[in-house]
């Protein structure tokens, strides 16, 4: 078996973590020269992570979507937009202004609201008994020997 060579991937990790600590560090310091003062700091985020996020917001939920919609085909009826607003929305995921990405956010609470309502409806309290009676019979059930009696 071949021998994978993890220095690259452990440097790079010792790096973001670096500047992780680096990253609270400054934090510590701004609260501690700001803690005789009234003012309260805010972190603010830099554009480039606002485009981050909002562009993570796209992503998952169009994959979220794409998943309940395999389950539930009436989905894009029931979320209340057409297909062609969706394709808008969901199209260029760098790219999303303030009100996309308010849209985009109640999209993804009903889709996960729907996801709560079919997980609900799919577990009902008989599969829990009967999941937790499995666990209790199978506690010392030992491998590659039958349950039954063998016959003589």
């Amino acid at each position: 078996m071949a021998k994978i060579d993890f220095h690259k991937v452990e440097r790079m990790f010792d790096s973001g973590m670096s500047e992780m600590e680096i990253e609270q560090l400054l934090y510590l310091a701004e609260l501690a020269h700001s803690f005789g003062s009234s003012e309260v700091i805010k972190t603010s985020k830099t554009p480039d992570q606002i485009k981050h996020e909002r562009a993570m917001l796209v992503v998952n939920t169009k994959r979220e979507i794409k998943f309940m919609a395999s389950v539930r085909r009436d989905l894009i009826d029931k979320l209340g937009i057409d297909r062609a607003t969706a394709r808008k929305l969901f199209e260029d995921p760098k790219n999303v202004g303030d009100e996309e990405a308010k849209k985009i956010e109640e999209i993804r609470d009903k889709v996960r609201s729907f996801r709560e309502e079919i997980r609900n409806s799919l577990m009902s309290v008989d599969v829990d008994k009967e999941i937790d009676q499995n666990i209790k019979s199978a506690k010392y059930k030992r491998f590659n020997i039958r349950d039954e009696w063998l016959p003589l």
